[in-house]
Order: C-alpha cells, then structure tokens, then sequence
C-alpha cells in the first residue's frame, strides 16, 4: 500500500511505525522523539503515562520503527497533534547537539555495563545471521560522536514518508494528506475469523473481531 496512510484501531492510544534504514541516524532520532514526547505529554501536560519507542531489524538494511504514546479517549485529539508534530519537529530539525551528546554518554556507560551485556551479544548474533559484519564498540561509539542533527533530519524525514498511522477507531482523521488504507479483500483467509484458543475444558470456538476504521482520501 502507499505511504503515508492511516487506520483507526482499538490502541488506547497514538501509535506510528515506519519502514527505515538501518543506521545511527534512525536510532538517534528514535531517542530524541521518545525523550521530546514523555516530557510533553508525561511530565509537562499529565496526558498519558507510556510513552515508548521500538527498533526492530528485518533485514541487513531496513528495519520497523514504531512510536506509541498512551491516552485516554478524551486526550487521544491533543496526544495525536502533539505526537505528529513532534516528528515533523525531528524529521526537520533532527536532534539538538547536547541531545546527540547525552545519547553518546549514555553509550559510553551500557558498554561498561555487565547488565548490558545479554542485550549486545543478542543484537550481534542477529546482526550475524542476517549477514552484517560485526562493529566493535568503539566504531559505534565514533559513528555516534561525529552524527549531526542534518543527517537525523534527512533520516527521519525519508522515514516519514513510510509513516503508517495508527489511531483509536472513530477518532477524527488530521488535516493531512495521508493516502487511503487499502481495503480488506473480500474473501480474507478463514473467513475473516481469528482462531482464538480456549483452554481445556471449555469450549472452542472462533471470536468475530472488531473491524478496524478506514479513512476516505483527503
């Protein structure tokens, strides 16, 4: 389907993902979106409580990125200009200088961290088995050192454009040209079923989902 689009779901909540490359780049705008939106609507404005950012690998050069902020019904309107103006504040600016420091000091202290440890030979036994090179430490350290917010901008705003966004069904659709969901095919596989698992002793059987909410072109 074309990007960026748009579809309504039972979240509790704002979320976006996008398609990105993998580099310090994404990972560094990731931070600062996240740091920007729980002072914003956690700390400043008590809008939501959970405010999360997710980096997953697919592939030696792309990954899912995804952002997710809590609310309830009657905030999601203010959460949702917040959260998209919050990218469009990183896809154009990127990240301040002391944000690109603090993310290099924060580095600096996991890689001494023995607590750190099973996370980083997790992400490097992936990185192998999807075919990357192993980077010593001390080149991610110096890729980080020597980012700029221009190149955090220009990341972000290619993966802007893969936007998927993701918001609480009936939830009015934003004063922006996001492209049209596709529509469900009519004929889904098991019949627009999900099997959903009973314990023993009870009776199987399949749940009619909720379907999501579809937004017409703008």
């Amino acid at each position: 389907f074309e990007t960026p689009t748009i579809i309504g779901d039972e979240i509790g909540g704002i979320s976006a993902s996008f398609a990105v490359a993998r580099d310090a780049a994404i990972t560094m705008a990731l931070k600062t979106l996240e740091q920007r939106l729980r002072k914003a609507l956690r700390v400043d404005r008590g809008l939501g409580y959970a405010v999360v950012t997710d980096y997953t690998p697919i592939s030696a050069e792309q990954a899912l990125a995804r952002v997710y902020a809590s609310c309830l019904p009657a905030a999601a309107p203010e959460v949702e200009r917040m959260v998209l103006e919050t990218i469009d504040d990183v896809a154009n600016r990127g990240a301040s200088d002391d944000e690109i420091a603090e993310a290099w000091e924060t580095m600096v202290r996991d890689a001494t961290d023995p607590m750190a440890f099973p996370g980083r030979l997790d992400r490097q036994a992936a990185d192998t088995l999807m075919g990357l090179p192993r980077q010593s430490m001390a080149s991610l350290l110096d890729e980080l050192w020597r980012l700029q917010s221009d190149k955090v901008a220009a990341a972000f705003r290619a993966a802007r454009d893969t936007m998927l966004l993701v918001l609480p069904v009936k939830a009015e659709r934003p004063q922006r040209p996001f492209k049209p969901y596709p529509r469900p095919s009519p004929d889904p596989i098991g019949g627009g079923n999900p099997f959903e698992f009973i314990p023993q002793g009870q009776v199987s059987g399949f749940r009619k989902p909720n379907p999501p909410q579809l937004y017409d072109a703008a």
